[in-house]
């Protein structure tokens, strides 16, 4: 005689009707009913009865599509399908480390997981998939639930939430943006405030890791917009939340697929959704203003292009220019060269042409690249360039030296230093030796394209036949003018 079902979890497209009463629940996956599939069970294996507790979550097929660089996600509902992009390092890491064990009903990896990274990058969307595609029962922990103004009553809530998730396994306890809990101790405020963050980010020290010992599968996932510097280092060792995984602004790749999947290029066509995504990838938007655009654009607006707030850095993407050959280049930096993490390249010479020379050369051989700008988030800027498997150009006219020291000892991708400083160890390179290999017709062409400035093959020769002195104060003008791509521009002005 089979046990009664005390606890079922279901995942369908349509609520049914009726309690399957009667029926036979024999393993996780189980299709129950039509279109309703069994999530969860206790126990197993055990017949469902009037006094079993149902509960239901919105169904959906999920199925995972490798790009180049990226994974598009496509969650398939009844009536809609959302799609997600996130690099494949990310992905690679939460499917190994929970994703896999959890659906096979094993133990996570580790008990907890920390997504972190820029605003609307998709820390957010990847809690909620974890929970939706393993049909976990979510617990949110946010202030408004936990903190109180009578002693004690902060962490007494925080202990309950923890201890509805252990009586409700498999389950996910949601953090998201929970600076206020996990912030690191030497961060926190003075006082009675002190006090009730230690408290309870004690308890979390102690409750992860025990979950882990005890076999449950209960997954904490903290989501934060913060580097993992600022974050307690006791909760980052392995058993709590382990290595932080690190979710960056979007590609170019990540964009433009975010506009063929929203049918995007069915109304603006190919040409101008790549030009649109070129811009957006420049200007550092993250994956949530590209939807919005996107939206817009289909609502048939024509959204102004706004700079976001700056992090110091963009993945930048140049425009194609066709008709220069950058492959003489490869004599002095070699392809292979940009593969080794403990490349360390100097190019000596005004940042105005070293950096759309490299950026443009990094682009033609296929490898994307990381500009830093400023220092404020560099640590960002650097996870970046590692998490993507990029090359890291650091402009050292406006970084500090001991920062580029920092980048120098610690990153782990390729960098590229324009105008370095006597003290930064690397191969240095002369920009002038890469600029002669060009021609003086091509480093016009390919300046001005970076900078969207158009020309004409005219305005181009008329720049070639000036001295070499004179040419470099007419394209290093190009960079601090006004640029707006769509307007046609006088070269003559920049003579004068």
């Amino acid at each position: 005689m089979l046990p009664s079902c005390r606890v079922l979890r279901l995942a369908c497209f349509e609520k049914p009707l009726h309690l399957p009463i009667g029926a036979v629940v024999t393993r996780i996956g189980q299709e129950i009913a039509p279109g309703v599939k069994v999530v969860f069970a206790r126990p197993i294996p055990s017949i469902v009865t009037t006094h079993t507790e149902v509960t239901y979550v919105d169904r959906y097929d999920m199925v995972v599509e490798e790009l180049k660089s990226n994974v598009l996600v496509k969650l398939r509902y009844r009536n809609y399908t959302e799609y997600l992009v996130y690099p494949k390092q990310v992905w690679s890491e939460v499917s190994y480390r929970y994703i896999e064990p959890l659906s096979e009903g094993k133990v996570p990896k580790e008990p907890g997981l920390l997504l972190y990274g820029p605003p609307g990058t998709g820390k957010t969307s990847m809690i909620e998939l974890l929970a939706n595609t393993l049909g976990l029962y979510t617990v949110d922990v946010t202030p408004d639930k936990v903190l109180s103004k009578y002693v004690g009553e902060s962490e007494r809530h925080l202990v309950e939430l923890l201890s509805k998730a252990e009586c409700n396994e498999p389950s996910i306890v949601k953090m998201d943006d929970a600076e206020w809990l996990v912030k690191s101790r030497e961060f926190t405020m003075v006082g009675e405030a002190t006090m009730v963050s230690l408290s309870l980010l004690n308890i979390l020290l102690y409750r992860i890791p025990l979950w882990k010992r005890m076999g449950k599968r209960i997954l904490a996932v903290v989501a934060t917009n913060i580097s993992p510097s600022k974050i307690d280092p006791a909760l980052l060792r392995s058993g709590r939340l382990g290595k932080p995984v690190f979710v960056p602004l979007p590609d170019f790749e990540g964009i433009y697929t975010m506009m063929q999947v929203k049918g995007l290029t069915k109304v603006l066509g190919h040409e101008r959704c790549e030009e649109l995504a070129r811009k957006l990838c420049n200007l550092g938007v993250n994956m949530a203003d590209v939807v919005r655009y996107i939206g817009d654009y289909l609502a048939g607006k024509e959204p102004r292009l706004e700079a976001v707030k700056g992090r110091g850095y963009i993945r930048p993407v140049p425009q194609a220019v066709t008709e220069v050959n950058l492959k003489p280049l490869t004599e002095y930096i070699p392809p292979t060269v940009l593969t080794n993490p403990r490349t360390r390249i100097g190019l000596i010479g005004p940042t105005e042409i070293a950096e759309p020379l490299i950026v443009t050369y990094l682009a033609q051989i296929g490898r994307t690249s990381v500009l830093l700008t400023d220092e404020r988030l560099f640590d960002e800027a650097v996870t970046t360039a590692e998490t993507c498997r990029a090359t890291l150009i650091v402009d050292c006219s406006v970084v500090r030296s001991d920062v580029v020291k920092i980048i120098h000892s610690n990153c782990s991708a390729p960098v590229i230093y324009l105008a370095p400083r006597g003290d930064v160890p690397c191969l240095p390179i002369d920009v002038k030796v890469l600029t002669h290999r060009l021609g003086k017709c091509d480093l016009i062409k390919l300046v001005l394209s970076y900078y969207n400035v158009q020309y004409s093959e005219a305005e181009v020769k008329r720049l070639a036949m000036c001295s070499d002195d004179e040419l470099l104060r007419a394209l290093r003008s190009i960079r601090y003018m006004p640029c707006i791509p769509t307007e046609v521009r006088k070269l003559a002005m920049y003579m004068r």
